[in-house]
């Protein structure tokens, strides 16, 4: 396979796995060719709805949900 049918596969794979959590703009952030396993290693990104990031930040740093991120504790 070669790296743009890689990225693709990487790409479409990542939406039909977060289908149902209304993802955005997913999109390839890097490519590695691993040869000795002969396998890409693909890194993608994208955006979830404001809502979900709000909860996500207020679960990985215990504040309530909607605290600006400035005040998110360095440990995290």
């Amino acid at each position: 396979m070669d790296v743009r049918a890689a990225a693709q596969t990487a790409k479409a794979y990542i939406a039909e796995v977060f289908a149902d959590e209304d993802i955005d703009e997913v999109g390839l952030e890097e490519v590695d060719f691993d040869d000795q396993s002969n396998l890409w290693k693909i890194t993608v990104s994208f955006l979830r709805p404001r809502g979900e990031m709000d909860r996500f930040q207020a679960a990985a740093s215990g504040y309530p949900a909607g605290t600006p991120p400035c005040v998110v504790p360095s440990r995290l």
